[in-house]
């Protein structure tokens, strides 16, 4: 659903901050043979990965990769996408004026939120979080963007992603792996599970006189 919002609003030029090892950008560049775009991670391992995927899927001369924060990548887009990625950034907010720096018209987020009210335990080992759909919008809208999609993945998609994560820590093969992935499922089943939730939202900033506002 993600890559056919995007794929929709035919972006040129695309930047995936926090792309981890890049299968969101390379699956937009699929998707939309005319664009290019740039994946930005901190971890030097995942952008290998992001690299190496690029060349097997016959997209690197479209897509390249850059180890490097994304609160300080200096380039320029028409289009954002954050996935999971928009803490380090000051969340939705901050994500707001790091695209608008970038000169971007689409931004395509999406992260965590409290779907229900959260349990102590869940505050301290989460972290505070937006309340909700509205709330993980209200940036966009308070700086003028129009919000055209947004929406709360489903339990099917939270269980499957949280299924995902615990097989691949667990494929890890060590004590510490397989101890660790059970840890998580046991948090999830019992501390988290439809309290947690995960929102996205795709924003268009406003054009005035044919330049961005």
């Amino acid at each position: 659903m993600l890559v056919e919002s995007l794929r929709a609003r035919a972006p040129s030029r695309l930047v995936d901050l926090g792309c981890g090892r890049g299968a969101f950008l390379l699956d937009v560049l699929e998707s939309v043979p005319a664009a290019a775009g740039v994946g930005v991670d901190v971890d030097p391992s995942a952008v290998a990965t992001a690299r190496a995927a690029a060349a097997q899927r016959a997209l690197a001369g479209r897509a390249t990769f850059d180890v490097a924060d994304a609160a300080c990548w200096g380039g320029a887009a028409d289009t954002v996408s954050c996935i999971g990625s928009t803490h380090p950034l000051g969340g939705a907010a901050g994500l707001v004026t790091r695209s608008e720096s970038l000169g971007a018209v689409t931004v395509l987020a999406g992260d965590a939120v409290w779907q229900r009210e959260p349990s102590p335990w869940c505050l301290e080992h989460l972290g505070p979080l937006p309340a909700g759909l509205d709330a993980f919008a209200a940036p966009f809208h308070a700086a003028g963007w129009s919000v055209v999609q947004r929406d709360l993945s489903g339990q099917d998609e939270w269980d499957d992603f949280e299924g995902g994560w615990s097989s691949g820590v667990r494929s890890v093969g060590t004590a510490g792996a397989i101890a660790f992935a059970a840890e998580r499922e046991e948090q999830y089943h019992r501390r988290y599970r439809g309290v947690l939730g995960f929102a996205w939202v795709l924003a268009v900033r406003p054009v005035r006189q044919g330049l961005p506002r």
